[in-house]
């Protein structure tokens, strides 16, 4: 989205800055607000139910000791946000997992918490919003009250020396972490994507960096740490984790024959990027008769397949099966890849499959790998006649394997060494 609904979100979120109970209610409900500013609301009565909820965190009274407690957000059950929380907390050893999936939704009705958050939203004057849409702020504030009341019940400060948040940015990972500030235990987040500054249109995406709260943030390699410190956060706060996967670079040996290719697309908000794309390789087989690419779609897990499958039936087959992206890759059927704005971009490289990033201007692309951008038929036709006629391999590999060891992380891993051997004071 543009700089200006940036701005007016930040305006509206200033205006939040409040305390409840030690809580920071403005980064709490930062998500929630930036999506309200972004994209509107689709409020009704049964939305406000969410004022009489909270979640349920009844497990908590069951954990075991561990030196790490570490939660997984509400995310959808997102296969590929697992596998980065699965082989971090394999890599940390005396560490909890908690999924937050897990908790149920319990009955909580509080007087005092309505009152507080009434007072919050319609009390203070919130400019660009609608009475619809302060509603809605409303119940998400009274929600939030309702679950800091539920966590403030344990003393979690005895049975863990730090906390690990997926993504510290997102509501109910923030309160976990502020719950944990509060206490003076050291609180740590996750990489899920690649972080860098936007400078152009600044998406949600910006929420990484806008409504950093933890106390130490985990990079995937020095790019992001170097984004981050330009925008003012403290070098000391940002560590180099290394990139959260089992993956190790493939060298390529042998000439790329371009004729197999996977195209990853991006997410909802970019849909007509997506379409874009498909369009401009139904236009490339046109004009390419001879050249025989077999053309196969990975959707973003936000995407509908049903809008999808008759848009490229004449360009190429949808991949519908369970495998992640990793699991693609590693199966050695595809010779290079497509890419829109996402960070499937840089694993594709790191399995030996160099990637073609496609750009309409409608979003800002992260630092790449290689020159490898098009947005033409034009370009895309010399983009794949340069990487077949690739004669220096040997080249080609160093490059790519400097660039993805600063990027992302590549050949880093720091997470069990930076708990083992890290001792934090936080007053």
């Amino acid at each position: 989205m543009d700089r200006d609904s940036f701005k007016r979100y930040i305006k509206i979120k200033s205006l939040l800055k409040v305390d409840f109970k030690g809580y920071s209610i403005d980064k709490i409900v930062a998500l929630d607000l930036i999506m309200l500013v972004y994209s509107g609301v689709n409020f009704s009565f049964k939305s406000c139910l969410f004022a009489f909820v909270r979640l349920d965190f009844s497990m908590i009274k069951e954990l075991p000791l561990a030196k790490v407690l570490s939660t997984m957000g509400r995310y959808n059950r997102r296969k590929d946000y697992y596998e980065i929380f699965e082989f971090i907390n394999n890599k940390l050893g005396d560490v909890y997992p908690v999924d937050l999936n897990d908790c149920k939704y319990s009955i909580c009705f509080s007087g005092y918490n309505i009152v507080k958050a009434y007072r919050l939203i319609f009390k203070t004057p919130l400019p660009y919003l609608t009475t619809k849409e302060k509603l809605f702020l409303f119940v998400r504030v009274v929600h939030y009250y309702n679950c800091i009341n539920a966590l403030e019940k344990f003393s979690l400060e005895t049975k863990y020396e730090s906390y690990l948040a997926f993504s510290s940015v997102h509501p109910y990972e923030a309160i976990f972490t502020s719950y944990f500030q509060k206490r003076k235990v050291p609180t740590y987040s996750l990489q899920h994507g690649l972080y860098f500054i936007f400078q152009r249109d600044i998406p949600i995406d910006a929420l990484a960096y806008e409504n950093f709260i933890s106390d130490f943030h985990f990079c995937w390699g020095a790019y992001t740490r170097d984004e981050f410190v330009s925008y003012g956060i403290a070098a000391d706060r940002l560590l180099i984790g290394g990139y959260p996967r089992k993956a190790h670079f493939v060298r390529k040996s042998s000439p790329i024959k371009c004729s197999r290719c996977i195209i990853f697309l991006a997410r909802h908000k970019y849909a007509e990027s997506n379409f874009k794309l498909i369009n401009m390789l139904e236009e490339y087989k046109k004009k390419n008769r001879e050249d025989n690419v077999q053309l196969y779609f990975k959707l973003h897990p936000t995407l509908d397949a049903s809008l999808y499958e008759e848009k490229v039936k004449d360009v190429g087959v949808i991949l519908m099966d369970n495998l992640t992206l990793t699991e693609l890759l590693q199966s050695d059927k595809f010779d290079f890849s497509l890419a829109i704005n996402t960070a499937a971009y840089y694993e594709s490289y790191i399995y030996g499959v160099p990637s073609l990033r496609f750009s309409d201007d409608s979003f800002e692309n992260g630092i790449g790998v290689r020159d490898d951008i098009f947005t033409s038929v034009e370009e895309l036709s010399m983009q794949i006649k340069n990487l077949r006629q690739m004669d220096n391999l040997d080249i080609y590999n160093n490059e790519v394997e400097q660039k993805l060891d600063y990027i992302i992380g590549l050949n880093i891993s720091n997470y069990p060494v930076i708990f083992n051997n890290t001792i934090v004071d936080l007053g």
